[in-house]
């Protein structure tokens, strides 16, 4: 299934990338993608609405404070 996150780009694209492939443990075709920098919408491609809802639950936290301080990306690195 395909589905379209409209208002949303890297910041998201890059943590759903990547709760996507850790869900579907390589068994299932995953994608999410920002296909131009203008765009400000993503495509993700999934098995069912359920493994997009359950992958979005479980990147909400790492969302929220990625948000509240952009100058720090995931696992503490920081980017100027």
């Amino acid at each position: 299934m395909k589905f379209y996150l409209m208002n949303q780009c890297h910041t998201i694209a890059s943590t759903l990338r990547t709760a996507l492939e850790h869900s579907s443990d390589g068994l299932e075709f995953v994608s999410c993608t920002h296909l131009h920098p203008l765009d400000e919408h993503l495509e993700v491609e999934v098995p069912s609405e359920k493994f997009l809802r359950d992958a979005l639950l479980d990147i909400k936290d790492s969302l929220k404070h990625i948000r509240a301080d952009p100058t720090h990306g995931p696992r503490g690195s920081r980017h100027v």
